[in-house]
């Protein structure tokens, strides 16, 4: 009778670590698997066990978002909704009385902004013009008035559409210039930089 009562304990704790290592083997492979078990209730037979899978994003993502790591863009246009906008700067050439001329583009175009920032002017007294022409080094039609610039000092010349010599004027068929020259005496040597902006005007 004793040797009967041993081999049903026996067997029942046999039973018992059986179990008990299925349910760690499962949840090995559930783990492997990535699938998480939730709700494990250990009461004698009364096992209920929620598999929910969890989704890992594939490392092959065709969704690629661009943009850039700065405000600064490194292009001289920029298209949004259909209309471009093209942007030219440059500094200022010296020994010579055209001291900027910066090329329209390839399409009919409004300037809607233009200006010249001389952070150091001639040597001696000079005139700045500021005006369009089909070819660099000239001044066929004035974009501002003539402005009187010190010698050896600095200043800023913004063209303006209040200004009456401007008006109409800044329209630029393709490839005009925008052009800042300087006349009278002294050595033609300024520091600084001219700046313009056009619009595209659409076909």
């Amino acid at each position: 009778m004793n040797i009967l009562k041993r081999k049903v304990s026996l067997s029942a704790s046999i039973i018992v670590v059986a179990f008990v290592a299925i349910l760690v083997v499962g949840g090995v492979v559930m783990a492997y698997q990535g699938i998480a078990p939730q709700n494990v209730f250990e009461a004698g037979s009364n096992i209920s066990i929620d598999q929910t899978s969890i989704e890992v994003p594939s490392e092959n993502n065709d969704d690629e978002l661009g943009g850039t790591g700065s405000p600064v863009i490194p292009y001289n246009f920029l298209t949004v909704g259909g209309l471009t906008r093209h942007y030219q700067d440059s500094g200022m050439a010296t020994a010579t009385t055209t001291v900027c001329s910066l090329k329209s583009p390839s399409a009919t175009s409004t300037m809607t902004f233009g200006s010249v920032n001389f952070l150091t002017s001639s040597t001696v007294a000079s005139t700045v013009t500021i005006a369009k022409s089909d070819s660099r080094n000239a001044s066929t039609t004035l974009l501002a008035y003539d402005t009187a610039l010190g010698a050896n000092t600095g200043l800023a010349i913004v063209a303006s559409t209040t200004n009456s010599v401007y008006k109409g004027a800044e329209v630029f068929t393709p490839n005009q210039y925008f052009n800042v020259t300087m006349k009278g005496g002294g050595t033609f040597s300024p520091t600084g930089r001219c700046k313009v902006e056009w619009t595209q005007i659409p076909n």
